[in-house]
């Protein structure tokens, strides 16, 4: 049972500003690339892996978030609980471990001039499921993915 708390850092946050140019400028779909689906804002840039329909390259406001060489990938998988051991899950969901998926289609629009999308369909064969993953990248930001 815990009886303390204990401040690990202190420090203030800067205060959020919004940036004029950055609210009113569209993204852009670039579609010039061979290997990826570029889509650029005023001051953020995300490339998306046309061979396997993930995010590999993330940048915002300058700074690179996502190291090179990576990709932003589903996970499925959680350390297991003392119960999941007493009930062999660990063992009987291990296919969610590292679950093999198949890019079945991968489509990028702008549907409209402040909006860009992405729709990435997998199957997972090991598991008999699908996967889809969507990418809505408005005038602000990349803020939106919805996975089903």
């Amino acid at each position: 049972m815990a009886h303390e708390q204990f401040v690990l850092q202190k420090g203030q946050l800067p205060e959020l500003k919004l940036n004029e140019q950055r609210a009113q400028s569209a993204p852009e779909l670039l579609s010039n690339d061979v290997q990826y689906y570029i889509i650029k804002g005023a001051d953020w840039r995300i490339e998306i892996d046309k061979a396997t329909g993930f995010v590999s390259h993330y940048e915002a406001g300058g700074v690179q978030l996502l190291d090179e060489g990576h990709q932003l990938r589903p996970n499925f998988w959680r350390a297991p609980t003392d119960n999941d051991m007493g009930a062999g899950l660990q063992r009987r969901y291990a296919v969610w471990r590292h679950p093999e998926l198949k890019l079945k289609s991968l489509k990028a629009t702008q549907p409209e001039p402040m909006l860009v999308k992405l729709e990435a369909r997998y199957e997972l064969p090991a598991v008999g499921a699908t996967l889809s993953i969507d990418y809505t990248m408005t005038r602000r930001d990349a803020s939106s993915t919805s996975r089903r």
